[in-house]
């Protein structure tokens, strides 16, 4: 049967999923830019500051830094200290190596994250009307586009549960909790996967293939 004019008219499917996609990453480059409009701050600066609230007591180095955000050495140093010097952030050397130096928030740097923390509101709503299932469904989805657009090289390292050395994937087949995390010594579903986890530490090489096998394929590959 030939294909309707429809068919015939109609992008592919990966076409207009990565459109909508795109349409979604502009409506948010533009509310962060309007909010850093009126809150005087970058949203490269904004970012900085939001990593570094979600980092241990000790911060984080100018390389980690660098590396989460995907710019230059150069670009994140200036905006650093920029930061810096409005009394944001704390730039120290770290004992164990001179060379390397490690940025924390200073006191108004914590205040000043808290203020910025935080996705848009009409993204937080647009994901809230959709049934829990859908939530589900959509975030095992978007940890996939994420694992694959990492592994071409073309965003910075996401520390998600599925690339980490303490991940489980099923080991619990048929239960509601599927996964198990060794870290916490706890048991849960797809429901809380993690995307940016701060007690993230990524697995070999060999053992994270194998558990993304497993997690795609929503069973032990020996199966």
């Amino acid at each position: 049967m030939d294909k309707s004019v429809l068919e015939k008219t109609t992008d592919p499917l990966p076409h207009r999923l990565a459109s909508a996609l795109g349409k979604v990453s502009v409506s948010l480059k533009r509310r962060l830019w309007r909010d850093a409009f009126s809150r005087r701050i970058s949203p490269l600066q904004a970012q900085i500051l939001n990593f570094l609230r979600q980092q241990p007591s000790h911060g984080a180095t100018v390389s980690a830094i660098t590396q989460m955000l995907g710019v230059s050495m150069p670009t994140a140093s200036d905006v650093i200290a920029v930061l810096t010097r409005r009394g944001l952030l704390r730039k120290f050397r770290t004992e164990e190596d001179r060379r390397v130096f490690t940025v924390m928030l200073t006191v108004r740097g914590r205040r000043r994250a808290e203020q910025v923390m935080g996705w848009p509101d009409f993204l937080l709503r647009a994901i809230e009307l959709l049934p829990d299932q859908e939530q589900e469904t959509l975030l095992r989805t978007l940890v996939k586009l994420t694992k694959s657009i990492q592994d071409c090289g073309e965003t910075p390292t996401a520390k998600m549960c599925v690339t980490c050395t303490h991940f489980r994937p099923y080991v619990n087949q048929g239960a509601e909790r599927l996964h198990h995390c060794e870290l916490m010594n706890a048991d849960f579903g797809d429901r809380l996967i993690r995307v940016d986890c701060i007690e993230h530490l990524p697995a070999p090489r060999d053992q994270q293939e194998h558990q993304w096998q497993i997690f795609l394929h929503r069973k032990s590959v020996s199966d």
